[in-house]
């Protein structure tokens, strides 16, 4: 059986891209964060690891009796989920994720899978992730097919406090409908990841502009789209949005708004939300829409509530922060 992991709450904009591959047919069970899927000869290592919205995928076996003792007891177990992980891609160390870690049968297990796969146990920055959990009435031995998160993106090699995860900006793009749109525009750009991610669902964009006023955030957008090899197809230009703009229509416009520590203390931002969305009125085209992500709900609700736009889906997002605390976010699409 096959696991994916999502951002908690993402389920809609993760549905969207499972059946547009059609691979929701063999979605077996949904959870908050989690959608299980049958295992099936079309659903390849390399098939899963492409997925945009999904964060990590596990390959996992369930049963009763699969505690730590029993997996002891019955290590060849171990070879189903390891085997064909780590003959697909290149993984050096492990560690297994359990409750009691320095119990004898956590230890059996930890010393049969160094001799048995030639891997050396590391607890800081394992390849392999190895867990054995209790999953309501039964157990689950599954393993991470990935050295690192499918929501790690190559392209990133400059990266910005809070920037926005790749996956929810894909999943944004996707509600966006972004693939039957032909320009796109992302005023407060940041380091370029709903600019680049764009691209990735539609290569036939033929305008897509971004903008920013922190000079860092173009420095680092440039150094990303660049990597991406994306320099002569994505603009992003240096743009104040309490100035004078003149950009054009566009199809879209897609924005991680500002809000917490990256507002200025001198900064109004219900002012800048009224400027923004005065801004989204005046460039989008007649059916454009409009997809934005912000903490501040209610603030964005109010002000859209006295323009001409119409909230048209409204998910909410709760993810965990790099100090292990929770932010919780919403995505508005407009039209």
């Amino acid at each position: 059986m096959w696991k994916l992991e999502f951002i908690e709450g993402g389920i809609i904009y993760v549905k969207i891209e499972l059946e547009k591959l059609s691979i929701a047919k063999f979605i077996i069970k949904e959870e908050s964060k989690f959608i299980y899927l049958k295992d099936d000869v079309v659903l390849t290592f390399d098939r899963l690891k492409n997925l945009k919205t999904i964060t990590k995928v596990y390959s996992i076996l369930t049963n009763s009796a699969f505690n730590p003792k029993y997996i002891a007891k019955n290590k060849s177990i171990l070879g189903e989920i390891i085997s064909p992980i780590i003959n697909q891609d290149s993984f050096n160390s492990f560690k297994v994720q359990c409750a009691g870690t320095n119990t004898p049968e956590i230890n059996s297990i930890i010393k049969y899978i160094n001799q048995e796969f030639k891997l050396e146990y590391d607890l800081d920055n394992p390849d392999l992730k190895i867990h054995i959990i209790k999953a309501k009435d039964s157990w689950e031995l599954g393993a991470q097919i990935t050295p690192k998160p499918l929501s790690w993106r190559d392209y990133k090699v400059s990266h910005m406090s809070g920037a926005l995860n790749p996956t929810v900006a894909y999943g944004m793009n996707l509600l966006a409908k972004t693939e039957e749109a032909t320009s796109y525009l992302n005023p407060f750009s940041g380091s370029g990841t709903l600019l680049i991610e764009a691209c990735i669902q539609n290569p036939h964009l033929q305008e897509i502009v971004g903008f920013d006023i922190d000079k860092s955030a173009l420095t680092s957008s440039i150094h990303n789209i660049k990597e991406a090899g994306l320099i002569r197809k994505i603009k992003v230009k240096s743009l104040d949005i309490f100035e004078e703009i003149s950009l054009g229509k566009f199809d879209i416009i897609a924005s991680d708004l500002p809000f917490g520590m990256a507002i200025s203390k001198h900064t109004d931002i219900g002012y800048l939300y009224k400027k923004f969305i005065n801004f989204s009125e005046n460039h989008l085209t007649k059916n454009g829409r409009l997809v934005v992500v912000t903490s501040e709900t209610d603030l964005f609700k109010k002000i859209i509530k006295n323009s001409n736009f119409k909230i048209i889906s409204e998910i909410n997002l709760k993810s965990v922060t790099s100090i292990n605390s929770y932010l919780k976010t919403t995505i508005f699409l407009c039209k």
